[in-house]
């Protein structure tokens, strides 16, 4: 049975709509997306935290669309495609402004497989992370355990709901371990190959309303990047807490996500991320 792993990223996509923080004009978010200040934290995040874990797959056969703007600054696209040449599972795309669900759709179904038999989809940010076998998981998973309910429900969620928020606020970092429910990180839609949306059609915060779930918080799966730059905003942790000692948290990130804490740490100090004016120009958006 062929089970395709199927992925979007968005990486500062300048689109109509898919951000909570509005804008009035296009070029008012053009501003603040392409801000060199903004864009020089995300490629900390995102080299630091989320492409390690994509790097050591256990399982190496997915695709993960990274979606950028066809305006999206050379010099920055230039860095995106060389931190990501060693992931040959990433693939880059640029996009026109539109319709953001519509516009990442597009880029979704376009690597469809049409002979699989089920593709298990997921959104994916920039500054989070899932773990080395995610992916494993969503093949093992499916064939394993969720088969007879995919038949009964050909749109299938799987959440797999213990993780951790890596906090940097103003050069701190923190880890706060959780169980939380649908987040957008390690969340994986099951569909036919010819199902005419994607993932992102889909609110995550909507899925117990939209589709059958299943919830899985065996193991430590997703790390949510926290930096007082996120679209999202809100407490840096939701759900429920669960232990784990400080002393197992370098070791933790190391094993289930390939992330360097220490070196993560240092690239905080080094950025100071975020700025006070960064972070009062996005209050003031």
């Amino acid at each position: 049975m062929r089970v395709q792993a199927l992925g979007l990223c968005r990486f500062s996509y300048l689109g109509e709509g898919g951000f909570q923080i509005e804008h009035e004009t296009l070029a008012g978010r053009r501003a603040l997306l392409y801000d060199d200040e903004r864009l020089a934290l995300r490629f900390m995040w995102f080299e630091q935290v989320c492409l390690p874990g994509w790097a050591a797959q256990t399982d190496p056969d997915f695709t993960l669309v990274v979606l950028t703007g066809a305006d999206f600054p050379q010099r920055w696209l230039g860095r995106l495609r060389d931190v990501t040449a060693h992931i040959p599972q990433i693939v880059i795309e640029q996009a026109e402004p539109g319709p953001h669900r519509e516009i990442c759709r597009r880029a979704l179904l376009r690597h469809i497989e049409p002979l699989a038999a089920v593709v298990g989809q997921f959104r994916h940010d920039d500054d989070d992370a899932v773990a080395i076998d995610y992916v494993a998981r969503i093949r093992a998973d499916f064939i394993g355990k969720l088969q007879p309910l995919y038949a009964a429900h050909p749109l299938l969620s799987v959440d797999y709901s213990r993780g951790v928020t890596l906090a940097a606020i103003h050069g701190q970092v923190q880890i706060l371990p959780q169980i939380s429910h649908n987040l957008a990180v390690a969340l994986t839609i099951y569909m036919p190959p010819d199902h005419p949306k994607s993932a992102l059609d889909y609110g995550h915060h909507r899925l117990n309303n939209l589709m059958q779930g299943v919830c899985f918080q065996d193991s430590v799966m997703f790390v949510r990047g926290k930096h007082g730059h996120n679209d999202s905003g809100g407490p840096l942790m939701s759900g429920y807490a669960w232990p784990m000692k400080v002393e197992n948290h370098k070791a933790i990130l190391q094993k289930r996500f390939a992330i360097d804490l220490a070196g993560f740490a240092r690239a905080v100090q080094t950025l100071a991320s975020p700025s006070p004016a960064l972070e009062s120009r996005d209050r003031k958006s």
